[in-house]
């Protein structure tokens, strides 16, 4: 989301890479081309993740069940509320959830995204377009429910073959 008073956005990306993967500075250059490509909308998020037409290891493996659990947080900070996803890591996961909160009219301000294995835990800093805690009830449950539902219908077209 894009604010007319301008604005930066900062992030920092620590990636820890497997026995397969190319090494990190080829890692990190296909990183920066991809977000540039995004940034100027030379290529939509959508094809991006499209590209993954072969599933890395880890998605394929069968492991120990990770149920989802969304949980919303007004004490956690003193600016933002803080969404808690808990869930299986699928190719997506992160647009997915980005895409819905901002569906939602939510501004993360901040993300910390955790994967390990095939677990997440990320946490999200999210407010209203006022800048501000989301305070109403009804919405805070709406906001748990559409990312939950949003999630376990991605994990579903996952384990489609």
């Amino acid at each position: 989301r894009q604010r007319e008073s301008g604005g930066e956005v900062f992030d920092v990306f620590w990636v820890r890479v497997g026995d397969n993967t190319p090494s990190p500075t080829r890692l990190a250059e296909a990183l920066q081309e991809d977000i540039a490509h995004r940034v100027t909308n030379r290529v939509s998020a959508q094809d991006l993740i499209a590209r993954q037409s072969t599933p890395p290891p880890w998605s394929v493996r069968r492991g120990p069940d990770v149920p989802t659990h969304i949980s919303v947080d007004n004490n956690a900070s003193l600016r933002y509320t803080v969404v808690d996803v808990f869930t299986r890591d699928r190719i997506g996961l992160l647009h997915e959830i980005a895409r819905t909160l901002h569906q939602l009219d939510l501004t993360i301000a901040l993300a910390k995204v955790n994967t390990e294995g095939q677990s997440v835990a990320d946490v999200f800093y999210v407010s209203d377009a006022d800048g501000n805690k989301v305070h109403d009830y009804e919405r805070l449950k709406r906001l748990q429910r559409v990312l939950y539902d949003r999630i376990l219908a991605l994990h579903a077209r996952a384990e489609v073959p």
